[in-house]
């Protein structure tokens, strides 16, 4: 589970990620990189915000390959993402998307 403290009051522009810390599952470190005021490649006529799911494995690691599915929600919104196997050659070592849910209502429904 991450928490994310803050947001409304975050500053990065288009394009700039914050992460989460990691979290353990199953045995692997996962975090997520948030895009607050959007991805780079995202729309542009709606301020969206970008979320991704990344596998963090530290340097020592040494996997084979990880399959894994996941939920990312918040108050207002659920996204499911079907399995997907990473592996130590994935130069994308995660999964989301572009537009998550728009900013405002992110700010208006999710933020304490």
């Amino acid at each position: 589970r991450f928490q994310i403290h803050g947001f409304d009051l975050c500053k990065k522009s288009r394009g700039k990620k914050i992460y989460t810390g990691s979290v353990v599952a199953f045995g692997h470190p996962w975090k997520l990189a948030i895009y607050p005021r959007g991805h780079s490649t995202s729309p542009t006529d709606v301020k969206y915000v970008s979320i991704y799911l990344c596998y963090s494995p530290d340097c020592s690691n040494k996997f084979q390959s990880v399959v894994a599915e996941a939920t990312i929600r918040t108050k207002s919104r659920k996204i499911k993402f079907g399995k997907r196997t990473f592996c130590p050659s994935d130069k994308q070592p995660g999964w989301g998307t572009k537009k998550f849910s728009k900013r405002d209502d992110i700010l208006s429904k999710d933020c304490d």
